[in-house]
């Protein structure tokens, strides 16, 4: 039983150094420069165990838009929990073993390890537990099902408000349209992926990325059938205040 209590304290101890960590990574980066997508793109990527396609988009498309201070502000921490204030002034608390919980089960791949990658990092993996979270109070469930569920599928049109944030949809969403925007979000039935100027975030070869041209996310079928109505483009979603 102590054993059990001493490892239990461990954990609630570097949950608590990672909430610190967080916050002063917030602090010291160059706040009020932009992103460049690309640094984005390449920052992290999904785990193909996890289909948290529209949660990355969003987050990515959310720093790109409004910077690493721009999305959350932390309003209060204790030695295991952090309060972060959204856009649109809700509060929302998370305790250390959500937080740790939820990365853990996001499993989001750290690519690059410059200092710019490594704060991005940190921060999304803040920002998909100040969802999770959300999602639970909307669902009056628990954490854990609020994890499983934006985990495995969540509407992509509907996740923008689990942020604070709403999507502005772009009419006509050519690829050529949809190349002269900075940050915004793309998907089609099958999945979801955030692209800059053109090239959007692809996780299955050497570079990271892909053109946006070239964005027919195909569900494999035993007839092996493209059907541009579910592997075409649907929307292209700016994010923006509610």
């Amino acid at each position: 039983m102590r054993v059990n209590r001493f490892f239990k304290n461990i954990f609630y101890t570097t949950s608590f150094v990672f909430l610190t960590l967080f916050v002063r990574a917030q602090q010291s980066v160059a706040q009020h420069h932009p992103i460049e997508g690309t640094v984005l793109i390449n920052a992290f990527k999904q785990n193909k165990n996890a289909n948290n396609c529209a949660a990355i988009a969003l987050i990515k498309a959310s720093i790109g838009t409004f910077g690493l201070d721009g999305v959350v502000t932390t309003q209060h921490q204790t030695d295991s929990t952090l309060t972060c204030t959204l856009r649109n002034r809700e509060s929302v608390i998370i305790h250390s073993r959500e937080l740790q919980y939820s990365i853990t089960k996001s499993s989001f791949v750290q690519q690059a390890n410059d200092s710019a990658s490594i704060q991005i990092k940190l921060l999304a993996d803040t920002l998909f537990a100040v969802m999770c979270k959300q999602l639970q109070q909307k669902d009056s469930t628990t954490f854990e099902a609020a994890v499983w569920r934006l985990n495995y599928g969540y509407k992509t049109s509907e996740i923008a408000p689990l942020l604070g944030l709403q999507f502005k949809p772009v009419a006509a969403p050519s690829a050529k349209k949809l190349s002269g925007y900075r940050h915004i979000v793309i998907y089609n039935y099958y999945h979801a992926a955030y692209s800059t100027n053109g090239l959007y975030d692809f996780a299955e070869n050497s570079t990271g990325q892909a053109a946006i041209k070239d964005f027919r996310w195909n569900h494999i079928q035993a007839d092996h059938i493209y059907d541009p109505f579910f592997c075409d483009i649907k929307e292209g979603l700016l994010v923006v205040d509610q």
